[in-house]
């Protein structure tokens, strides 16, 4: 019994060394490679995918997750240090080279790359690299979108990716919204209408084709404001002045009156001789601008 027990304490002293020295050496390893950039560049900066394949020894996979791993605390000891990110696309690139199906590596990493490294054109090929090797994922289109849209000022650019996204299987129904929103701020009216009757029609609960209505409306108002204030303008040619109110146009039968679907009314301008309505008025103040 004495000597089971000294057994067991032996064991059990051996466990705790076991413990403290894995502890003493992940230290260690935690010193030297997330201090130095030498030692980064020799653990994860390869020099092609057909090396990285091979120090794998057939477990790529698991080799990307151990490198996913290692990105993650790159990114950590660099965003509280120095905020330098050299290795970032290539860590990024070996590692998926290793798993190309990996999702959050190309949409992760190609957001860090734009905006922490600022690294526009490797944050713009990495997501391109995600689109070749998964071109059935609807999320790298629309990750590419939303940086073309947000970090490079592309707009038109960003549409056409939206519009990829929205097509492709199980996608968010928000990447036509943001395409037919963006179409829409850019002035290009039709196109943004065409989205949004589009995804009235398709829309697979009410929620969704409540907020296509919403959109269509507003879009609505605006062609009113622009119909009305051609009549007002063809007012002023026959008469040589401006209406003094939107009942004049009304009342001389040159057009009919317009109905807003969210309870605002249409009037007449004379600050700055047009006709506006008062939820366009409300929608343009939250956006800190006039029409």
């Amino acid at each position: 019994m004495k000597r089971r027990a000294a057994d067991t304490a032996v064991l059990l002293l051996c466990l705790a060394a076991l413990l403290a020295g894995i502890v003493a050496v992940q230290r260690a390893f935690d010193r030297r490679y997330l201090s130095s950039e030498q030692s980064v560049r020799e653990l994860l900066y390869f020099p092609s995918a057909d090396v990285v394949r091979a120090l794998s020894a057939g477990n790529q996979l698991m080799m990307a997750d151990y490198l996913w791993l290692r990105m993650i605390q790159y990114y950590g000891y660099h965003m509280r240090s120095d905020r330098n990110y050299e290795y970032l696309h290539p860590i990024t690139d070996r590692l998926t080279d290793l798993d190309p199906q990996f999702l959050y590596p190309y949409t992760f990493g190609s957001l860090l790359l734009a905006h922490d490294a600022q690294d526009s054109v490797n944050s713009l090929r990495l997501l391109d690299k995600a689109k070749r090797e998964n071109p059935d994922r609807w999320e790298f289109p629309y990750m590419k979108g939303f940086i073309l849209y947000i970090f490079f000022q592309r707009p038109d650019s960003a549409v056409a990716e939206f519009i990829e996204a929205s097509k492709l299987p199980d996608a968010w129904e928000g990447a036509l919204r943001f395409a037919a929103w963006i179409s829409r701020k850019q002035g290009r009216r039709e196109t943004s209408k065409q989205m949004w009757q589009d995804q009235y029609g398709s829309a697979k609960s009410q929620e969704e084709q409540a907020v296509a209505k919403y959109y269509l409306d507003k879009i609505g108002i605006e062609e009113e404001l622009d119909r009305l204030q051609i009549v007002a303008v063809r007012f002023r040619k026959t008469s040589n002045r401006w209406p003094a109110s939107l009942r004049e146009l009304f009342a001389a039968g040159a057009v009919k009156a317009a109905r807003d679907p969210f309870g605002g009314t249409y009037y007449w301008s004379a600050a700055d001789s047009s006709v506006r309505n008062t939820t366009n008025d409300a929608m343009l103040k939250q956006l800190g601008g006039r029409r």
